[in-house]
């Protein structure tokens, strides 16, 4: 990708919808001084699972967690990042459930039996 930006002159841009390997890619290269200059669209999956996780945590102070992510790169990346958040900022937060669920998915009844079972404190969901 970056060949090719630069053979053709292009400026590098980071969507809002990008997974972090896409963001990494697209990054690749700025800290070197190899690129003058990278536009972020919205914010990347770093920033939208640690603000998510944050606020949650600040203002709900959750003890049990739950989530339904895509099963997709994007949902694996969000649940990593705000799984990391917990670990890091509150051990004592356990999660209760977690599940994923396919894009083409239009039954969603298994999962929220699952999670309302669990009752976790917090929902995190990644559509």
């Amino acid at each position: 990708m970056s060949s090719t930006l630069k053979k053709e002159n292009m400026p590098p841009m980071s969507t809002i919808a990008s997974t972090v390997k896409i963001h990494e890619r697209v990054t690749e290269g700025y800290e070197k001084g190899e690129k003058q200059y990278v536009f972020q669209i919205g914010p990347t999956s770093y920033d939208r699972g640690e603000s998510d996780a944050a606020v949650a945590h600040h203002y709900l102070k959750p003890k049990r967690l739950g989530a339904l992510f895509q099963n997709t790169d994007l949902g694996r990346d969000l649940e990593a990042i705000i799984r990391k958040y917990f670990e890091s900022n509150d051990p004592q937060a356990k999660w209760v459930v977690l599940e994923s669920f396919d894009v083409e998915q239009t039954e969603f009844y298994p999962e929220l039996a699952k999670i309302m079972q669990a009752k976790p404190d917090v929902l995190f969901i990644s559509i």
